[in-house]
This record gives structure tokens, sequence and C-alpha cells, in this order.
């Protein structure tokens, strides 16, 4: 876990913008020799199913938990998904010209999926969930992993008031949390609504 200064949500975002508006494509590939030197078998490389590419997301290894009062042990333990959400929902209510905090309506829903949570299980060989005699790590491993705390987290942090709710609907989910979050307008159960989703693998 590395620790950056400044959120990469904004400059992600901005960068997002550029690409949609040029047509161009985030699409990255690798050579076998590329590959090779991550250690990657020339046998997986020439499997008929083995794509060599991905849509890659720069920083997604930084977080600055200080800023979010969290602690360097319990960044660690949160899934980077968790992290690039709460950093992202910070730079969309910027750039819509809501201060994080201070100038957002009490009464902001937030409707949010994430992806599987491969971080803790691949990363951290789950540790968090095993030890017994540590039920704050597993509090911790739960709460920085599971799907279902990735709203509440982001309400809890930025103070907001509104509906929060998980929305998992397969690969349907961040369209579905968009749904989620203008079915709480339209119904006045919000004044303002932030919905996204957060989907990364390592």
């Amino acid at each position: 876990l590395g620790v950056a200064g400044v959120f990469p949500g904004a400059a992600t975002a901005d960068a997002l913008w550029r690409m949609v508006s040029e047509g161009a494509c985030a699409l990255t590939t690798w050579s076998r020799a590329q590959l090779r030197a991550k250690g990657v078998a020339d046998h997986v490389y020439d499997h008929p199913r083995y794509v060599a590419a991905a849509y890659m997301v720069d920083g997604a290894e930084f977080f600055d938990a200080y800023f979010w009062n969290i602690s360097p042990h319990e960044a660690v333990l949160m899934d980077p998904q968790h992290r690039r959400f709460m950093e992202t929902a910070w730079a969309a209510f910027e750039s819509s010209g809501y201060a994080p905090r201070t100038a957002t309506p009490q009464r902001t829903a937030v409707a949010a999926a994430a992806g599987i949570d491969g971080y803790m299980h691949h990363h951290l060989g789950s540790q968090p969930l095993k030890d017994a005699l540590s039920p704050g790590d597993i509090f911790l491993g739960e709460v920085g992993s599971e799907k279902d705390y990735i709203a509440t987290r982001v309400s809890f942090a930025l103070d907001l008031m509104g509906p929060s709710l998980s929305v998992m609907s397969a690969c349907s989910s961040a369209l579905a949390a968009v749904a989620t979050a203008a079915h709480a307008l339209l119904t006045d159960q919000a004044d303002m609504a932030l919905a996204g989703a957060s989907a990364l693998s390592f």
C-alpha cells in the first residue's frame, strides 16, 4: 500500500473524459517477453483462452489513509475497490461544485456496487478473517472488503444522511446503482444522490 498526497480520482475522471471524447481505447496489451518477466509461463501465454490484455487503473495501490482518518493498518486490510470508490466519490462532489462533508445536502443518497473481494483472498490470504484472537481485524476485514459496506462506508466517511444502499446485480450492478439513486431522488428520499461502482482485479 502506498500513500498518495492527492486523490487519483479526479485525475482519473479527467483522463477518462479525454479518452471518451477522443474515441481512444484504454486497453493495455502485453507481449510474451513482458509477461514472461512478470512470471507468466509460456504455456499460459500460448493457451487459446488466455488474453494478454486488461483495462488498467493507474494508482489503485495508493491511498491517503490519514486524510480519511483511517489507520495505515486498516488501510492495508481495505479492498482497493472500496478505497478507490471513496476517492472517486470525493472527486465527484468536488467536480459538481459541492464541497464534500461541508456543502453537500444532508439528505444525500449513495447507491454503490463493488466487484468480488478478491484482494483479501488473493493478496492477504484471507488472514483478517482467520485469526480468532484478533476480532478487531476480523471486523476491519469484513467492513473493508465485503460488498455490503461500500455504500455505507462512503456515507459515513462523508457524513451523508440519505439512503445508503449497496446494490448487487452481477454485471449490471453499476447501472442498477444509478437506477436506485434516481429512484431515491424521484421519491423524495434524497436531495442529491451519488451512484457508481468499483471493480478492480489484481
